[in-house]
């Protein structure tokens, strides 16, 4: 009996991404995902690392040839929200998202308004606590 090729897939998990575009492109032309795998991108792929516009870009990018769900993170959320209406939180700013700002230099603001990742990211925000897993459902932006 052949196995379909949907019996062949794989699920591979990534998280924490934090604006490392040349670490994220690299595990995933090393990882060699399958044209039915499915990838799962727990959240914060932005501050951190300079590179945060190349991090959503190029995961927008893969999301069109591949099967991709996107959870997300704390950090996600004030970068929708500064993107969406040019103001930096304050506990953004704390946290990194000064990194996020500069790699969206030169972005125009019209296409920082027209982000369709932060659009499509699942609300849910799950998080692993030493004492389990939580879980935040419908969290209002």
């Amino acid at each position: 009996m052949k196995r379909s090729d949907t019996m062949k897939s794989k699920t591979w998990v990534l998280g924490d991404i934090h604006g490392a575009y040349k670490a994220l492109k690299q595990v995933i032309e090393k990882a060699g995902i399958g044209q039915y795998d499915q990838l799962i991108f727990l959240g914060d792929y932005v501050d951190g690392w300079p590179e945060s516009y190349q991090v959503i870009d190029y995961l927008m990018n893969l999301s069109r040839h591949y099967s991709c769900t996107f959870i997300r993170g704390n950090h996600d959320i004030w970068c929708g929200s500064w993107l969406a209406e040019n103001v930096a939180d304050q506990a953004w700013l704390e946290n990194k998202g000064s990194s996020t700002i500069t790699s969206y230099a030169g972005i125009g603001q019209e296409e920082k308004a027209c982000t369709p990742f932060f659009l499509r990211v699942s609300k849910t925000i799950i998080w692993m606590k030493k004492t389990g897993c939580s879980s935040m459902q419908d969290l209002q932006l």
